[in-house]
């Protein structure tokens, strides 16, 4: 018969394993974290308030908004373009505008017209991908409703047409910009429906081809809100 030895610094439970006999606590949980010194504190509480009061100015500031909240949110917006926290609150409240798309009319070889548009839900899925092509329409509005960018808006125009061309073999594209009006508290209830000929309005864009640049080059400007201008077409 083998006894085994007695070893009391490697058999003995320590009095506070609490996974031994005995029960108590860890000698390690003595050690207790230094608190922050109430300067510390003051100066992570005062971060956090003026971050949150930053977070609560850019949809204050958005139109109809006091000129208070707007000064308060002309002091954070460095912050917050930076942080990537100003967002497209105007796109939900307090009062959405119109939406912008873009229609295209491509033509063939064989003189066939396809129509679209771009976005197209059915197209651009899942629905990050469409909000993703929805942005470039948008885009396409803020530089037509700017008298100095329309050189621009020929650049970001051919890039599409160049696209579509590319993606779909055609020889020429031509684009609009639609716009799609929210139909007011009035015509809700004379129930006009959401997609409603009379809520749309278009500004031809141009026309291209791969060869060649824009044969069609338009002036004026598309008014937000208001009618479309420069050879305005109502669908």
């Amino acid at each position: 018969m083998i006894a085994r030895a007695f070893q009391s610094d490697r058999d003995e439970p320590f009095a506070g394993d609490p996974g031994r006999a005995g029960g108590g606590s860890s000698p390690r949980d003595g050690v207790q974290p230094k608190p922050l010194s109430r300067r510390v504190r003051g100066v992570v509480s005062v971060l956090l308030i003026l971050h949150l009061v930053a977070i609560a100015s850019a949809p204050l500031a958005m139109e109809p908004a006091s000129l208070p909240a707007q000064k308060v949110f002309a002091v954070f917006r460095p912050y917050l373009d930076a942080a990537f926290l100003n967002h497209g609150y105007h796109f939900f409240a307090p009062e959405p505008g119109p939406s912008h798309l873009i229609r295209y009319e491509l033509t063939f070889s064989d003189g066939r017209v396809e129509n679209g548009i771009l976005p197209d839900p059915a197209k651009q899925r899942p629905r990050l991908n469409y909000h993703r092509h929805f942005m470039l329409s948008e885009f396409a509005n803020t530089l037509a409703v700017d008298d100095s960018q329309q050189s621009t808006l020929q650049t970001l125009s051919r890039s599409f047409a160049r696209h579509l061309m590319n993606e779909r073999q055609a020889e020429s594209a031509t684009l609009f910009l639609r716009r799609h009006y929210i139909p007011s508290p009035q015509q809700v209830q004379a129930g006009t429906e959401l997609d409603a000929d009379e809520l749309y309005a278009e500004r031809p864009l141009g026309t291209f081809s791969l060869a060649e640049s824009a044969v069609v080059r338009l002036a004026g400007r598309l008014q937000l809100p208001g009618d479309l201008q420069a050879g305005e077409v109502t669908r």
